[in-house]
């Protein structure tokens, strides 16, 4: 998670980029392999593991966060179609 949370809202840390820095890095990226997938903004889910072991571990890796507001999630949206815009996949 790299973005600023102005930019996405996840349940990692937040970082400090901004969109042009990570376009900036991932069209480095782009034009030195193959790019299979990429998860951006890491969106939010409220679920946690079935295994009590696993749970556990998540439960000590990431601090609870509360459920996101509507405008996270928008920030979240509107983050993905700018880089989804930005590598020429939508418009």
């Amino acid at each position: 998670d790299v973005l600023a949370r102005h930019f996405a809202g996840t349940k990692g840390g937040g970082g400090e980029w901004c969109v042009a820095e990570l376009y900036a890095a991932i069209e480095q990226v782009r034009d030195s392999t193959s790019m299979v997938g990429i998860d951006v903004t890491g969106e939010w889910s409220a679920g946690t593991p079935r295994n009590p072991f696993f749970s556990r571990i998540s439960t000590a890796d990431h601090p609870a966060l509360a459920v996101p507001t509507p405008l996270q999630l928008a920030s979240n949206a509107a983050t993905n179609r700018a880089l989804l815009r930005a590598l020429g996949i939508a418009h």
